[in-house]
């Protein structure tokens, strides 16, 4: 644009008034669409060059690992999150008759994560990803 940069824009819900400065931009074609991190990364591929090794830029969107070990405790939140993403507040109240406490599923989520099993969405939703 005027400054020389590329301009980036995260498409939003279309009936919220606060949505039409950036679906404006994408729709004219002044901001290219963002639906990851990865698409910022690709596009500014050339000038990142040397910064990124091969793997960090893998890494963000990659597949779960292959054979990934649960424990029983990580099979159980998956179970529970297979039918649709659930809050950790919504998997607190079903795993709490069980002795599990929030620091504990916590640091299971956290594990997950790290093994791209689980990802974590906006409001500390969690959905599967295997």
């Amino acid at each position: 644009m005027e400054e020389n940069r590329s301009l980036y824009a995260i498409p939003a819900d279309i009936g919220r008034k606060n949505a039409e400065g950036s679906n404006n931009l994408i729709q004219s074609g002044a901001a290219r669409l963002v639906a990851s991190g990865r698409d910022i990364l690709e596009d500014l591929h050339g000038q990142l060059r040397g910064l990124l090794d091969e793997s960090m830029e893998n890494s963000e969107e990659s597949e779960p690992c292959p054979g990934i070990e649960l424990t029983s405790e990580e099979s159980s939140i998956l179970d529970l999150i297979a039918d649709g993403p659930l809050s950790i507040d919504e998997l607190m109240d079903r795993l709490s008759a069980n002795g599990m406490t929030i620091g504990r599923l916590s640091t299971l989520l956290l594990g997950l994560e790290m093994k791209k099993a689980v990802r974590q969405l906006p409001g500390k939703v969690f959905s599967s990803l295997i």
